[in-house]
């Protein structure tokens, strides 16, 4: 996998990342001539929108696509929807069909003239797409939906307009919880979506081609602050990438200190955060957590790096009536994807901890910059300012990141087939990732340690602690596996965001593997060299 290497004065030109499963699915939908409806969930920034595009830019416009982001009730509610609708049809540059159908419709109720303009467009071969539809049953649309959805179903499968190509409906949602309860078997809308898609956050070869050809490849340390903050959300990627108030921290020539630059960093997104109402911006809002939801959330994912058994939680946490404990960390951790398990290895004990980097930084790191601290530029009580205190949670974040990196990266790499972050054992120092590869007698065991200064990795310590969990895996009274654990060949990595080539020099004398993030990607096919 090449990437190109022509950039403009601060970054290449940003385009469509990854998801080649999901374009080559919705590509052979759109290529069907029936009518269908297909509904696309995940978090808000998960690039929702950016896939239906992509996939309509990639047919050359045809058949065409409009895109109407349904509004929230109290801005405007049902009275605005054929307004909103009508402007999205102008903008897919289809204002001839706008003005054919729009005035057969003023006299309907708001519903059933937006609705009926739906319709028309699919009917025209169209391809629809409601984004925010969560929004749908508080502006009273479920009902003349599924009226619309069972016409072309049952009784247009076809477009009458054009015989060759029936439009298609999309209906997308970041409130995932709300989008699956649309379509359970009391509501309206049960059955009538013919296909869905949740779209998870992108892949780590996916990140690291994007960092490539972006050239956040060129400090690695910098792409590692970035991964801690993002994570693979696309959404904040294109930000960083495209906007104008970025331009100076994409420029990594223009701020030469590591510090400083985390520091304005820091400063340049807590002032978007600040821009933008509290329920666009804060993960725990827009995914619709319960109340005791977003208590776990905050209570995993402040300073709780090892995370928490059940019986560790608190006792409120533990004993509630309306829904236990196991339930909320469920909900947390299935379609959310916010929170997971890790397992003592080889034996019965898992904690829960929060495993999504853009949710641990916005509970973590960005408070520190909020508040009566930073409004007056007053230091905390313990005389440490806002930005110091931000800086340093950064930093410690930026350590389980790389670890998480190193895992995803991991379970990417040919020939692995087990991989985890944070294996862990009571006791013992944790192995920061650990990994399996091959099969029979070729089978190996991969130990890594991760350190966000490389020069830091001290190789006897690190080999002793490697030892020293090795010989405590008879705890977890499995005997026979561990023996076949500790027999067999090992590669032993110590990872870091880069090395210098004496660095690499020690630590091979060691015995030891350096891996940093340019090596990642290359080992991926992803040509990372400056």
């Amino acid at each position: 996998m090449s990437v190109n290497r022509e950039r403009s004065a601060n970054m290449t030109n940003w385009r469509f990342y990854g998801r080649q499963e999901e374009l080559e699915r919705l590509t052979r939908l759109l290529s069907s001539r029936l009518f269908c409806t297909h509904s696309v969930s995940g978090r808000r920034g998960v690039g929702k929108a950016s896939l239906l595009r992509e996939v309509a830019a990639r047919r050359r416009g045809d058949p065409p696509l409009v895109h109407c982001e349904l509004p929230e009730p109290v801005d405007g509610g049902s009275e605005a929807l054929a307004e909103i609708l009508a402007r999205a049809v102008e903008v897919a540059g289809l204002a001839g069909l706008h003005a054919r159908l729009l005035p057969t419709l003023k006299r309907r109720l708001p519903q059933f003239r937006f609705c009926e303009m739906v319709g028309r467009l699919i009917e025209s071969g169209v391809i629809v797409a409601l984004d925010e539809f969560h929004h749908a049953r508080k502006l009273g649309l479920e009902s003349q939906i599924k009226l619309m959805i069972d016409t072309f179903r049952f009784a247009k499968r076809v477009s009458s307009v054009n015989p060759q190509r029936c439009g298609k409906l999309f209906l997308l949602g970041s409130h995932q919880q709300q989008m699956l309860r649309m379509f359970l078997s009391d509501r309206p809308l049960h059955l009538r979506v013919d296909s869905g898609s949740s779209l998870r956050q992108w892949r780590i070869p996916t990140v690291l081609e994007m960092a490539a050809e972006q050239r956040l490849l060129d400090r690695p340390g910098r792409f590692l602050t970035l991964w801690t903050a993002f994570g693979g959300m696309p959404g904040h990627w294109e930000r960083f990438a495209t906007h104008d108030e970025w331009a100076k921290l994409r420029d990594f020539d223009a701020l030469d200190d590591d510090r400083a630059w985390r520091a304005a960093f820091i400063e340049a997104e807590l002032n978007h955060l600040e821009s933008v109402p509290e329920d666009r911006y804060d993960n725990r809002a827009f995914v619709e957590l319960t109340p005791e939801g977003r208590q776990i959330l905050l209570h995993l994912g402040r300073g709780r790096r090892r995370g928490c058994t059940i019986g560790e939680f608190p006792p409120e946490m533990s004993k509630r009536a309306e829904q236990t404990l196991e339930d909320s960390l469920d909900v947390l951790e299935g379609h959310l994807e916010l929170v997971g398990p890790v397992w003592e290895f080889l034996g019965p004990t898992k904690r829960w901890r929060v495993i999504d980097n853009n949710t641990q930084f916005q509970i973590d790191v960005m408070p520190a910059g909020r508040g009566k601290s930073r409004r007056t530029g007053l230091d905390d009580p313990d005389g440490v300012s806002w930005q110091e205190l931000a800086l340093r949670r950064l930093e410690t974040h930026e350590g389980a990141a790389l670890e998480k990196l190193t895992t995803a990266w991991l379970v990417e790499a040919p020939g692995v087939n087990w991989a985890r972050q944070g294996v862990w054992l009571p006791g013992v120092p944790d192995i920061d990732a650990m990994a399996f590869a091959g099969k029979g007698k070729d089978r190996k065991l991969l130990l890594a340690s991760c350190k966000r200064n490389a020069g830091k990795h001290d190789p006897a310590k690190q080999r002793q602690q490697f030892e020293e969990f090795m010989a405590a895996l008879d705890v977890a009274g499995k005997r026979e596996r561990a023996d076949a654990i500790r027999g067999m060949p090992r590669r032993l990595m110590l990872v870091s965001p880069t090395f210098t080539a004496a660095d690499r020099e020690r630590l091979a004398i060691a015995g030891f593997e350096c891996v940093g993030i340019r090596d990642m990607a290359r080992s991926l096919g992803i040509e990372a060299d400056c």
